[in-house]
């Protein structure tokens, strides 16, 4: 959580400070940097953590830090030829993306890209190891220096660039995660390369994982950019940064998941078909409170968010807001079958959605503008969530779909409320809170269990008594 705030503020400090074209500068600097980073780790991170846990299980740590070693150095070399390569090609980037990013940071890309490699081989590292601490102190140190960054360029003492709060974040990312690497002793000698075999067989399903989390991430912002230029691609990144937002807790918690889910597959199918109802069931509630907050207000979020000059980024948050019900069902299954030994079929769900959701992008954008974007995205979305749906049939997945039937029917009749409450003329917010008394008692319920645990003894204690009374 403190992560995500950290690092929304950030975009909402560039987007606020440089309106939709400076801000379109900052979101095509990060893609350039998410994206090959993507491709330089191919799906690493993912296939590490899985394989570390393994190897923690069966306590070969000595093994297991003479692989990271090797695993790591591979990443590094390759991150560094592709750094050299973008920086000879920047300016034919950014006229493909009809964006003046600047020649700095065509100078500084190797560095950048060689500190985002190492943060994400990093966090799979410590993920597979479950120590969630260096996990948020890499993920949270990068996004405070880019709120340092920005607070700095607020102040116009120094004139600093755009896409310099890019590279504030992945560059202090990386020596953090440096630091922690050696601080722990969990690098060695690099073994022989034959040693990563193991990483390697799981390396084509978790990349296809990655490419194709990249891939939903970026393709909207890229294609809008291409077709319609700077401004259009700042108005709509305003809007899906409050989507990415909220999908950002849920997408880190099944990643960070995906070690659990691999025990759990090993422990049997009553254990992964628990673990998969748990997961529906919390992201199913989740998803519907936010997809009801966002249809009743999208103007006065975008307006008390970006600012004025972003107004029109709310119909395309109206439009996209339905599609974080879809990911109730595709953010826990991908999880589920990337740490499960059926994680192959995943190249499945690249396959059946790729070229639609490429098709329906470039259509619909160019026959409605940022808004068809908004469109084209909400049916990709619900088209996953089928091809998830059918895949799970088809494997033998045990995949409780009944365990969302509740959250959406809450989320129902919240939005019914609060409708109502908008059509006698009641101000959104009011509308929101009506809304939010619906969901209140559900929400409680399930967050119950996870804050009894936090409070000491002596309390539980007391709750214990005062429930049995």
């Amino acid at each position: 959580m403190m992560t995500m705030g950290v690092n929304t503020l950030a975009s909402i400090g560039i987007a606020r400070n440089g309106g939709p074209p400076g801000y379109a500068v900052f979101v095509a600097a990060n893609m350039l940097v998410f994206v090959a980073t993507t491709l330089c780790t191919f799906g690493l991170p993912i296939a590490l953590a899985k394989h570390v846990a393994a190897e923690e299980e069966a306590n070969r740590h000595e093994a297991l830090r003479h692989v990271c070693a090797t695993t790591l150095c591979a990443v590094l070399l390759l991150a560094l030829v592709a750094g050299v390569s973008l920086s000879l090609n920047a300016m034919r980037l950014e006229n493909y993306l009809n964006v003046d990013i600047g020649r700095g940071f065509a100078v500084a890309l190797p560095l950048i890209l060689l500190c985002a490699v190492v943060s994400d081989c990093a966090q799979g590292i410590y993920s597979g190891l479950l120590r969630p601490r260096p996990m948020i102190a890499i993920s949270l140190l990068g996004p405070l220096a880019m709120v340092a960054y920005v607070l700095l360029r607020r102040i116009e003492i120094l004139w600093l660039p755009i896409w310099g709060a890019v590279a504030a974040s992945y560059i202090c990312s990386g020596l953090i995660a440096c630091w922690l690497l050696g601080r722990d002793k969990l690098l060695a000698v690099p073994a022989a390369l034959k040693e990563l075999q193991p990483i390697v067989k799981d390396l084509l399903p978790a990349a296809v994982f990655i490419f194709f989390t990249v891939f939903s991430t970026w393709s909207d912002r890229w294609v809008i950019g291409t077709q319609l230029g700077a401004s259009a691609m700042g108005t709509y990144a305003a809007a899906i940064v409050v989507i990415q937002a909220a999908l950002r807790m849920p997408t880190q918690i099944a990643w960070v998941l995906v070690p659990a889910a691999t025990r759990a597959a090993i422990g049997g199918a009553e254990k992964s078909a628990s673990l998969n109802r748990t997961m529906i069931g919390a992201f199913g509630l989740f998803a519907a409170l936010v997809t009801v907050i966002l249809m009743l207000a999208p103007a006065t979020i975008v307006r008390l968010i970006f600012g004025g000059g972003f107004v029109l980024a709310a119909p395309a948050l109206l439009i996209m807001a339905p599609s974080l019900l879809a990911s109730a069902v595709t953010i826990p299954f991908i999880s589920a079958l990337t740490g499960s030994t059926r994680n192959r079929f995943i190249i499945y769900l690249l396959v059946l959605t790729l070229v639609p959701r490429l098709l329906l992008l470039f259509f619909f954008t160019r026959q409605w503008s940022v808004s068809g974007t908004a469109l084209a995205t909400v049916v990709s979305d619900y088209l996953l969530a089928a091809c998830c749906i059918l895949l799970a049939r088809k494997v033998g997945i045990k995949f409780p779909l009944q365990a969302l039937l509740r959250p959406f029917l809450i989320g129902l009749a919240a939005y019914a409320v609060g409708f109502c409450a908008l059509l006698m003329s009641a101000p959104p917010p009011l509308a929101v809170a009506l809304a939010l008394v619906i969901f209140a008692p559900f929400v409680w319920r399930m967050a119950r269990p996870a804050l009894s645990s936090m409070l000491p003894v002596k309390f539980q204690t007391l709750i214990f008594r005062r429930n049995a009374s």
